[in-house]
């Protein structure tokens, strides 16, 4: 959370109270949210009619992730002052962390009725409706976003998020473009240029933008991954694993990058590291019949047939209808004189 975002009015406070909102104010800006904690505590505890004390250690709570804690604080900032609008703003970020959506959306709906020029929940309302491909109401709630705020990076950065959803793609390029001439430093914005780019068959501007995006966010492993399957398509193995383990090692969720990772360790014939990598991903996807299969394979190129033996049933019981995996197991069952451990 920026401090911009959190940092409380305090000075209509008194002396004392002050120093201890100035100190936590201070120690949140230096991420050490223990001393933050005792300084806002302190200053609740100086008047406990004031609603930015509790406002503040909500803030500290929600940066920890430590959601529980962070509602209690935000409902006491209520209970002292109802039409604190950034309380109820903050308590629909923690409906939406934990699944509430609806609840949220109510949430961020009496913020901006408190506040009809709190921008964030503009931006929140919006991108909830883009998730629900309401584009008409998410575009009024970014365009009024922009109307209290028009230098708003992000409301310009959703705006282009909306039309390269609704496939609008050239207003897309003109409201990244436009979000980029407001904030260089987003990297992000350069990543989603890049998909536009290859959804337009421009593979080379799309490369370009997503080695840009890694100027400025060297730990975008979705830039890192969309480097390595080019890398790949070109048959260049050893740069594609290089990108590859970069983008999951910040993203290691990615179940594709697993699976590309396995076939560029295939194709150096590296076939346990591709194991590994295809162990990795059912990790990710437990019920994938191929990706057994695609182990019994490299097994087999191993010599190790019972692992590709075992690696082939689980695949068939998955997917009874892998011929080729039951043919080779029929074959392979119906050769005597082929001994079960050796090729």
């Amino acid at each position: 959370m920026k401090s911009k975002d959190w940092a409380p009015n305090i000075t209509n406070l008194g002396s004392a109270l002050t120093t201890h909102m100035r100190m936590g104010e201070l120690y949140m800006q230096q991420n050490d949210y223990a001393g933050a904690v005792i300084e806002f505590t302190a200053a609740a505890a100086l008047d406990p009619t004031l609603d930015l004390p509790r406002l503040s250690l909500g803030h500290v709570y929600f940066a920890l992730k430590r959601y529980l804690e962070a509602a209690a604080e935000y409902n006491a900032a209520l209970q002292v002052n109802p039409r604190q609008a950034q309380a109820h703003l903050m308590l629909g970020h923690i409906d939406i962390e934990n699944g509430r959506y609806p609840e949220g959306l109510d949430r961020y709906h009496t913020a901006l009725h408190l506040n009809p020029d709190l921008v964030t929940a503009r931006l929140m309302i919006g991108n909830i409706y883009l998730e629900q491909d309401r584009y008409g109401e998410a575009r009024e709630q970014y365009r009024l976003a922009l109307r209290s705020d028009p230098g708003h990076v992000m409301a310009h950065v959703m705006m282009g998020t909306l039309y390269a959803r609704s496939g609008d793609d050239a207003l897309a390029f003109k409201w990244y473009r436009e979000a980029l001439r407001l904030d260089a430093s987003l990297g992000v914005v350069h990543y989603y240029l890049g998909n536009l780019y290859l959804k337009q068959k421009d593979e080379t501007t799309a490369m370009t933008e997503f080695r840009s995006a890694l100027q400025t966010n060297p730990q975008l492993g979705l830039a890192h991954f969309q480097l390595g399957k080019f890398e790949l398509e070109r048959k260049r193995y050893p740069e594609a694993v290089a990108r590859l383990k970069i983008a999951l090692r910040f993203v290691p969720e990615l179940a594709e990058a697993h699976h590309l990772l396995a076939r560029a360790y295939r194709e150096q014939n590296r076939n346990f590291d591709a194991i590994g990598q295809l162990k990795a991903q059912l990790l990710l996807e437990p019920e994938s019949a191929m990706l057994y299969v695609e182990m019994g394979d490299a097994y087999r190129s191993e010599g190790h047939l019972d692992q590709a033996i075992d690696s082939y049933r689980v695949a068939i019981r998955l997917d009874p209808t892998l011929k080729a995996a039951q043919d080779w197991l029929r074959n392979y069952e119906a050769t005597p004189s082929v001994p079960k451990t050796q090729q």
